[in-house]
């Protein structure tokens, strides 16, 4: 869950490290370990409410059944559609 005090500690540490606003967050991740790939509820009001830019994406891995998704905002901004892919070979040591 996301707090006030840890958002204002990212964007702090965003600024810290790139006080010349060089760097933009891009979106967010998490895990549904076991749980396959969706944004639940609290997951859709954290994108719809806190990455709201149209190219803020959402990542969600479950490393049990090691499947991925990207979820982003379709071109009117309207709905988060959801985009699966592979799950990368590197990550078999997770």
């Amino acid at each position: 869950t996301y707090t006030p005090e840890s958002w204002r500690y990212m964007n702090d540490q965003l600024w810290q490290r790139y006080p010349d606003e060089s760097a933009i967050m891009v979106g967010w991740y998490h895990t549904h370990p076991g749980f396959g790939i969706f944004l639940s509820g609290m997951d859709q009001f954290i994108h719809q409410n806190f990455f709201i830019q149209k190219w803020h994406v959402a990542l969600v891995l479950d490393p049990i059944a090691r499947t991925s998704g990207f979820f982003c905002w379709d071109r009117h901004h309207a709905k988060v559609n959801r985009y699966d892919f592979p799950w990368p070979t590197w990550a078999a040591a997770w």
